[in-house]
């Protein structure tokens, strides 16, 4: 891509200037604030809409000697390129908008807007943008054209185009590159380095914090391992079980004296007293129990019929009263019946007289025909009244016939209401005179406390009771020394139960003090093992760092890259600065070699991309001889010699298309 023709008009303080290259190399001269860099940023905004520092916010417009942007101007940038075999023309044009209110004679500035040009064709921006993305997509352009557009870039950005241009070196080249890694595929298995890294870091942590603990834990186990006796465990365990039968063998001793076999027996002649005195209760009482039962039982029965009566009675006396109800209702419509044939039978014909003419001619009628229609309505009259006293009669026989049968039930319920209040009587007369039986008998059933028999058997059994007493006092004294005994044992039992105890409480520490000693052997020789993996892993990385790090340096002429740095630790971290005579770009390397390295690592994208745009190097007074490029080079150079902007073509330079 060759850039032909430049045009600017009012922009950024150039009225009116014209780059006129025909695709040639050239060395742009002149003053500061000349508008060297302005042609640059012409050229930026033309494609972009950024200035030539990559600022979309910048003053476009030309400023007057007031320090304000001159109105009413149109701010234009024109280009012409060579892209490939064609001629392509850009233009854009940023215009004030001026707008007049309603109501108002005078307009108001109201903003901005940019027109789009192509090959002299107005065209909406999207149209215009993505022309030019067709080209090249922007940040391409920028890298390929601005010699510190690359080193302008974060870091990591750097880092991932070189190895997107250069290449990566792949781990299974690091790993043929070096025997000590063999190992390493094994150890990483499906990790990637960096993963594998964060494994082994956290599980050293892990370790040592393990380790420090350890001898922690061992001396606590140390410290409170109890002191042992000098007998041994079997010995001790000999006179646990000696001391434990001597205390069982007591124990049997006071439980005889407490139960005594004297006292035993008086005890079970006192149960057997208790069961004579059980059996003469129940035989004082059998009789008039056996009887009162037998009163109850047949109480409960008659109490029982008795209510069954009076639910009968109730029954028939509610059917009575709705028989008689019902009657009443059918005596009241046989009255109606009754008033109603009287009032058909005594209908008489009536007398209204029958036309003589006709209604509808008027003419007199014959006499015969008005004779057969007197004939006729009187016959409709006595039928009529035929049907109706007909209907009357026969609804009042069978309200008869329904009260026939009403009258017979009436008196069969007045007879079974009759049969129900003397059999209730009876009932109620026979579940009186049971209660009153219950009552006597009830009132009648001896006491068996007052039975000879009864009394000389408790008095008996008192005695009893009273000799048991005195057998248990003469023993007390017996059993204080037994119980003595026992406490001694229990207490000699005891120490040597803590005795046994210290000797299993001291093993146990021994065994947790062994534990704890093989667990820091194994954490030990496990830290060693991950040491050396993090050795390997720092070999794999140094060899990756030798290997890529030589790949993309034979790709550039006077830029060597640093692409890792090392740390304190002895570890290295991904880095991408540039250098030039070992002197870093960001820190302490001159123009002259900032530009070069630019233009170095412009002729490597611009051969990676096959796509060679104009490059425009600022500052170039800086620098006395550049690196050569095969493209065309715009540099602009402060000449205070030159006041207005000189424009000098390389012609004799070969540029690439």
């Amino acid at each position: 891509m060759k850039l032909l023709t430049l045009r600017l008009s009012n922009f950024m303080g150039a009225r009116d200037f014209t780059l006129d290259l025909q695709g040639d190399s050239a060395t742009i001269r002149g003053t500061n604030a000349s508008g060297k860099t302005s042609t640059f940023s012409a050229f930026t905004w033309l494609l972009f809409g950024k200035d030539a520092s990559g600022q979309a916010v910048f003053d476009i417009k030309t400023i007057g000697a007031d320090g304000e942007a001159l109105h009413n101007l149109e701010h234009t940038v024109e280009g012409t390129f060579e892209v490939g075999d064609e001629t392509l023309t850009l233009k854009k044009t940023y215009v004030e908008v001026w707008t007049k209110k309603r109501g108002s004679s005078t307009s108001e500035f109201t903003g901005h807007r940019v027109d789009h040009h192509i090959d002299g064709v107005p065209v909406q921006k999207k149209e215009y943008d993505a022309r030019i993305s067709a080209i090249a997509p922007e940040g391409v352009f920028r890298l390929l054209t601005d010699p510190d557009a690359f080193n302008a870039l974060p870091w990591k950005d750097r880092r991932t185009l070189l190895l997107d241009v250069c290449g990566d070196v792949t781990d299974a080249d690091v790993i043929d590159s070096d025997p000590e890694l063999a190992d390493l595929p094994g150890i990483l298995g499906k990790r990637s380095l960096d993963d594998a890294r964060k494994v082994v870091d956290a599980r050293r942590r892990e370790i040592n914090r393990e380790l420090q603990a350890v001898p922690v834990r061992i001396d606590e186990a140390t410290q409170g391992r109890p002191v042992v006796p000098s007998e041994s465990r079997e010995k001790l365990d000999a006179k646990l079980a000696t001391l434990r039968d001597a205390r069982t063998a007591l124990e049997r001793q006071r439980a005889r004296l407490e139960a005594g076999g004297e006292i035993a027996e008086v005890q079970a002649r006192v149960r057997e007293a208790e069961g004579k005195i059980a059996d003469t209760a129940r035989k004082v009482t059998a009789g008039a129990e056996e009887a009162l039962a037998t009163a109850r039982r047949e109480r409960d029965a008659l109490k029982d019929a008795e209510q069954t009566t009076d639910r009968a009675l109730l029954s028939i006396d509610r059917d009575l009263s709705e028989t008689e109800a019902e009657t009443a209702q059918l005596d009241a419509r046989l009255a109606d019946l009754r008033t109603r044939w009287g009032e058909v039978n005594g209908r008489t014909p009536p007398h209204a007289s029958t036309p003589d003419s006709c209604a509808a001619c008027g003419q007199a009628l014959p006499a015969e025909h008005v004779q057969a229609a007197q004939a006729r309505a009187l016959d409709e009259f006595n039928v009529r009244k035929a049907k109706d006293l007909e209907d009357v009669q026969a609804r009042g026989q069978r309200a008869r016939q329904e009260r026939e049968a009403l009258t017979s039930k009436l008196e069969e319920l007045r007879q079974s209401l009759e049969s129900a209040n003397q059999a209730q009587l009876r009932a109620a007369t026979a579940a009186r005179d049971a209660a009153a039986r219950v009552n006597d008998l009830d009132g009648s059933i001896p006491d068996p406390t007052q039975d000879p028999t009864h009394q000389t058997l408790t008095a008996a059994k008192a005695k009893l009771e009273q000799q048991i007493e005195s057998l248990r006092e003469g023993n007390t004294d017996t059993l204080a020394g037994l119980r003595a005994d026992v406490l001694k044992l229990d207490a000699e039992i005891n120490d040597l139960v803590q005795s046994i105890g210290a000797i299993d409480n001291a093993a146990k520490a021994d065994a947790r003090i062994r534990d704890l000693a093989a667990q820091e052997k194994t954490l030990s020789r496990e830290f060693e093992e991950l040491e050396r993996h993090l050795h390997l892993f720092d070999t794999f990385t140094r060899a990756k760092v030798a290997l890529l790090t030589e790949r993309i340096n034979t790709r550039f002429s006077i830029t060597r890259w640093r692409l890792f740095e090392d740390q304190i630790n002895g570890g290295l971290t991904d880095a991408c600065t540039a250098m030039v005579a070992g002197v870093p770009y960001g820190s302490g390397l001159n123009r002259a070699g900032r530009i070069n390295c630019g233009l170095d690592i412009i002729r490597v994208l611009q051969d990676h991309h096959q796509f060679y745009p104009p490059v425009f190097i600022d500052e170039a007074e800086s620098i006395i001889e550049t690196l050569p490029l095969d493209t065309q080079v715009i540099r602009l150079i402060v000449d205070e010699r030159h006041p207005t902007l000189t424009v000098q073509l390389d012609a004799t330079q070969e540029v690439a298309a």
